[in-house]
């Protein structure tokens, strides 16, 4: 993915150079308080946490960012600025505005069943995509997943990686961390654990859903003792399907053996009803098919965009369906099917090859490791409207303090970038579509992303 190389900045960038930071705390993380930030260019919040370095070794704080920057799918948070000063490594993330679950749980009590499954996938989702890619979150709870907004129906997005680690499948992880509350039994034990520790504290989420109450509520001394026995199940009235006693149940077994992993628990026959139809339009086909069509600079320009746009809802929703695996990527084999039925009596059936369909998702595997991230299906699927094109123009500006000015340097081009594209130099890749002497302008910008060249 181009973005975890653009959204990392230099050493002694100054954050107030983009955005204005305010006192109001928003909440607090495992290594820092997370305070509101407005981005000048637009007006538009964010979350932004300010890790002092003094707090915590090197080690750890490079964990959280470097796994933080690898991060790309809807149920997670987006990352979108890293500043790092002597002192402090800055965190600018997407600010979800909506609340945490838990503060929803303590205001409302209980939910109804459907919209447990509602949270459940979502929960799941976003754990999943974490395991599939080699990741433990290690704390996981309710104050940890937040809402995007307040708007009924908004999406919930894990946050909070102070804890997390990358995980081989080959060594147990042995820290204990975590919130005692929602910690595995097997994190308390001598031996380690696996990632189905946050499969466990889904479980205790889910399980607070569904009664309002948290199933351990002794003291801290008592909870662990309570933890490592389990749920007394004998004791607990839910007022749930069978179906869904299942599902909490299976999610809280002692044994991490005989617990299900996370992409086991999306395919419980208790969610299975939830899980995303397909829904790829033509019009997102064409897109794509532009995309591929278009210069290697239209696409890292694109790509770009990502960070500056909002998520759309028709592309996530296209991506869930697409992602059959439940890990946050899309294979090839997928796409090509979706692709072909969406095409089919449309006037894309005669391009709709396997060919012409394999060379489409090679040039969205921008990792090269055979799976399309969500940033890299978005970039591809953005509609190239006039609003569109002008955000473009005035984040680069902006981003050298350049607006109301004429043009940008092509090394300023570079700075947002990165220096290399699809294995090319992208100062080589400007010379391709413009006159080396040519100054680029905000049209000349807004050319390139339409993907003309000889400007």
């Amino acid at each position: 993915m181009l973005l975890t190389r653009i959204r990392s900045r230099p050493l002694g960038s100054a954050i107030e150079c983009d955005y204005e930071v305010f006192d109001q705390v928003l909440g607090s993380g495992a290594s820092a308080d997370v305070v509101r930030a407005v981005r000048k260019l637009d007006g538009h919040s964010f979350a932004m946490k300010p890790i002092g370095k003094h707090l915590c070794a090197a080690e750890e704080l490079a964990s959280e960012v470097e796994i933080y920057l690898t991060l790309d799918h809807p149920n997670i948070a987006r990352l979108y600025d890293v500043y790092e000063t002597p002192t402090h490594v800055n965190l600018v993330m997407e600010l979800c505005s909506g609340g945490e679950l838990h503060t929803r749980v303590m205001h409302n009590g209980a939910f109804a069943e459907s919209e447990v499954q509602n949270v459940s996938l979502q929960m799941l989702q976003a754990v999943a995509y974490l395991h599939a890619h080699g990741i433990a979150h290690r704390d996981v709870k309710a104050e940890n997943f937040v809402y995007e907004s307040s708007d009924p129906g908004a999406l919930l997005k894990l946050v909070d990686f102070g804890f997390s680690q990358e995980w081989d499948e080959v060594d147990l992880m042995t820290a204990s961390c975590g919130t005692m509350a929602y910690m595995a039994p097997d994190v308390m034990r001598p031996g380690g654990y696996t990632t189905k520790s946050d499969v466990w504290s889904v479980g205790v989420i889910v399980f607070m859903l569904h009664s309002g109450s948290l199933p351990f509520q002794e003291s801290e001394d008592e909870v662990r003792v309570a933890i490592q026995r389990g749920v007394a199940w004998d004791a607990v009235k839910l007022d749930v399907t069978a179906a869904a006693m299942d599902f909490v149940k299976s999610l809280l077994v002692v044994e991490p053996f005989h617990r299900m992993s996370a992409l086991e628990a999306i395919r419980h026959q208790w969610l299975v009803p939830c899980l995303p139809h397909e829904v790829l339009d033509v019009k997102l086909i064409e897109r794509m098919q532009s995309y591929v069509l278009g210069t290697p600079l239209r696409r890292a320009l694109l790509q770009y965009l990502t960070l500056v746009l909002p998520l759309d809802a028709q592309i996530r929703a296209a991506f869930y369906s697409l992602d059959e695996r439940s890990e946050g990527t899309i294979r090839f084999q997928v796409l090509k099917e979706a692709i072909r039925r969406s095409a089919q009596h449309t006037h894309l059936q005669t391009w709709a090859t396997t060919e012409n369909i394999f060379e489409l998702f090679n040039v969205m595997d921008t990792n090269g490791d055979e799976q399309i991230y969500y940033s890299d299906f978005f970039a591809a699927t953005i509609e190239c409207t006039a609003e569109v094109r002008e955000r473009l123009v005035r984040a680069a500006f902006h981003r050298f303090g350049h607006l109301g000015e004429g043009s940008i340097s092509r090394d300023e081009i570079q700075v947002i970038l990165g220096k290399r594209y699809e294995g090319r130099n992208t100062l080589e890749l400007l010379r391709e579509v413009m006159d080396p002497n040519a100054p680029i302008t905000g049209e000349r910008l807004e050319d390139m992303m339409m993907g003309y060249v000889n400007l």
